[in-house]
């Protein structure tokens, strides 16, 4: 049985997200890529797009309006790949 984090990577797409405290929250813990592509997100308190990656590369891409009350989009890769935020626009309050 293999030791350590599962080679699986985690996709999230969402053409509209609202959420109270994030709009999109994903954590990866596993080795592979953590990859998300949204429209709109508004978020009621935090981040519209919250997400920490521990695995491979972590890439955020948006075509649309990212809002959140803290951050627009807050990134955190420990990855060993890279951090790619491709967002038309974001905003914070």
């Amino acid at each position: 049985m293999p030791v350590g984090p599962v080679p699986v990577d985690l996709t999230v797409t969402a053409e509209v997200a609202l959420g109270q405290e994030n709009g999109i929250q994903a954590i990866n813990e596993g080795a592979g890529d953590l990859k998300i592509t949204a429209t709109t997100i508004t978020r009621i308190e935090d981040a519209g797009i919250y997400a920490k990656n521990f695995g491979k590369g972590l890439t955020i891409t948006s075509s649309g309006t990212i809002n959140g009350g803290a951050n627009g989009v807050f990134a955190y890769s420990l990855g060993s790949g890279d951090l790619t935020v491709d967002v038309t626009r974001a905003a914070s309050a």
